[in-house]
């Protein structure tokens, strides 16, 4: 579920907050917009390809399968997070906040998979989908930023409280919707 599109909108307004707070706003623009360049070009790709889901679940989601959303969503999320943590520190530390942040890119773009609601081609190009459009947005804040973000090196409370946020509000999201969800994706007995 933390690749939920309505969860992915509570996760990049918890950063864009952190990111305003810490009077960042080059960074807050462009994670804004990177995270909805990414909703609006999943949206529009899945309709304009129209393939259909597995049909494998109860319950399958509405939309189209072709790009996986949860997982473009997933990676403009936390690729862009862990390139705002990773610009500061030293790069033999870099790989260190990559590797962390890409566990739940991979659990939340895999699990459509495991879940049945996705085809294995729909997360792979889900995943070049937000790895492009991270690049682009990453490249583009690179040309407008003028200052040092600090996000792990100035003052890791304010990091700490983002995380922090994140997880309650991971934990809330999953008791409101994780049964019902679970319900939806039975797998179909033949």
């Amino acid at each position: 579920l933390i690749g939920n599109e309505a969860f992915l909108y509570i996760s990049f307004i918890l950063l864009v907050g952190l990111l305003i707070w810490k009077k960042q706003f080059w960074a807050a623009i462009h994670i804004a917009a990177g995270g909805l360049l990414t909703a609006a070009t999943t949206h529009g790709l899945k309709a304009w390809f129209a393939i259909p889901r597995p049909a494998l679940v109860a319950m399958p989601p509405s939309s189209f399968a072709y790009p996986s959303g949860h997982s473009s969503g997933a990676v403009i999320f936390w690729g862009l997070l862990a390139s705002l943590i990773a610009q500061d520190l030293t790069p033999g530390k870099r790989w260190q906040v990559y590797l962390a942040l890409f566990i739940p890119m991979l659990l939340s773009a895999f699990s459509r998979v495991f879940l049945g609601v996705h085809w294995l081609s729909d997360i792979v190009a889900g995943i070049a989908l937000g790895l492009a459009l991270c690049g682009l947005t990453r490249l583009s804040y690179s040309r407008f930023n003028t200052s040092k973000l600090n996000l792990l090196t100035e003052n890791r409370n304010e990091l700490r409280l983002f995380f922090g946020l994140w997880i309650v509000s991971a934990v809330i999201y999953q008791t409101i919707y994780f049964s019902d969800t679970l319900e939806q994706f039975r797998i179909i007995s033949s």
